[in-house]
């Protein structure tokens, strides 16, 4: 099984709880491959080496090139300040990956994987670019019509990716990647993922839920997913394979709630980070009940009865 997963030194620590939580979780041989910048310190790759090396795993860091994201649209007020530039090394992984890697699953490091991953990664392909799940704000962007695509088809979040590499090489992806980078590059806001769709909204493949549950599903009043995956997001949030932390708050922030809040620190405290303090660990007692107060009211799926359990792990 080939994971493909993106870190910095600032991201290193989540990377490290998410490999955790894989190997936790799959009994069956990993290889990762890491795709990292320069700066990625030896020591920060040694954590990820042993982490990998714990659960019979392989691994292996690829250098991106940052001249290849020099040019790419970036920065802009109306993006998301908690994305770094390194979300767009996923458009070139052909030019970066061996020819002989296949298929692989993307994941953003601010994920946890409660279950095996096998029946995620043989789910066929062949046919497609890419295997996706629907986003969480899904219905804002298709009502937006932002994009130069027929946005009626659908709006994926990139965060958990089943990717056929080799559809990738034979139809010339990188290519038309930056050919609508180039062509759009003023419409683009979610950075690749917004590439992602608009390239490929004819080559995806709808996956379960279950695969990528965003805690953005979590909130009942202000729901943003299209209304035909209601029931779904209602099954699977009882008990998601893989839970994607998307927001701009993070559960390694102390302020951070979610219902899932939970399992995350659950896997920290598994790694070898797991006496490091989070993130704000003493706030003003007042600024992280509010805060802690505000989440808690808007993801009110137990109130609904939508949410039975709060998952620990």
């Amino acid at each position: 099984m080939n994971i493909l997963l993106s870190t910095d030194n600032n991201y290193v620590m989540p990377t490290g709880v998410l490999m955790h939580s894989i190997g936790i979780n799959n009994s069956d041989n990993v290889h990762y491959y890491i795709l990292i910048n320069e700066s990625l310190t030896e020591d920060n790759k040694k954590s990820l080496k042993e982490i990998a090396y714990k659960y019979g795993n392989e691994i292996d860091f690829y250098v991106v090139d940052e001249k290849l994201t020099e040019s790419l649209p970036f920065g802009r007020d109306e993006m998301p300040k908690h994305v770094s530039i390194a979300t767009y090394y996923r458009l070139f992984i052909t030019q970066i990956l061996p020819e002989d890697v296949h298929k692989i699953i993307y994941l953003d490091s601010d994920m946890i994987v409660r279950y095996s991953l096998n029946h995620l990664w043989n789910i066929d392909v062949s046919n497609c670019a890419i295997g996706v799940v629907h986003d969480e704000d899904e219905k804002n962007h298709i009502k937006t019509q932002r994009l130069s695509y027929p946005m009626e088809k659908g709006y994926f979040n990139a965060g958990m990716l089943l990717v056929n590499l080799d559809y990738w090489r034979e139809h010339d992806c990188l290519l038309r990647f930056v050919h609508y980078i180039r062509d759009s590059y003023d419409e683009i806001i979610m950075h690749d993922q917004d590439v992602l769709n608009a390239v490929l909204h004819d080559e995806k493949k709808w996956l379960p839920v279950t695969y990528n549950f965003q805690v953005g599903f979590l909130l009942e009043e202000k729901r943003c997913y299209i209304d035909e995956i209601y029931d779904e997001v209602g099954i699977a949030m009882q008990n998601p394979s893989i839970i994607h932390y998307c927001m701009n708050g993070k559960p390694w922030q102390l302020y951070f709630y979610v219902p899932y809040v939970k399992v995350w620190r659950y896997y920290k405290g598994k790694s070898e980070w797991k006496n490091i303090p989070l993130e704000g660990e003493h706030p003003d007692n007042l600024i992280h009940y509010l805060t802690a107060f505000w989440f808690k009211h808007c993801f009110n799926v137990r109130k609904t009865g939508r949410l039975k359990v709060i998952l620990r792990k």
